[in-house]
């Protein structure tokens, strides 16, 4: 349900690694509403899937990194990455 709050939002974010998927990160960062929209619409859990070396450091995902990594505020898992 596209634009509506849900108890559990799961946002992926996918694009391909290093140079190669740079523009497609910036265009999903910048500006922050596609971000915001999505954390705005999670109820009691955010579930994000993606890899975060990559999306740090973009616009609102900035936060989002450093709130998992440092702060504790959720979990921030490392899954296999395929070479």
């Amino acid at each position: 349900m596209q634009g509506q709050q849900a108890d559990i939002v799961i946002f992926v974010l996918g694009s391909k690694k290093g140079e190669m998927g740079s523009r497609a990160r910036l265009w999903a960062t910048e500006p922050p509403n596609l971000i915001n929209v999505a954390v705005s619409r999670a109820i009691e859990s955010l579930i994000i899937i993606g890899n975060a070396n990559e999306w740090e450091g973009l616009g609102p995902m900035s936060e989002i990194v450093y709130q998992l990594r440092f702060k504790g505020e959720g979990v921030l898992s490392d899954l296999p990455q395929d070479e």
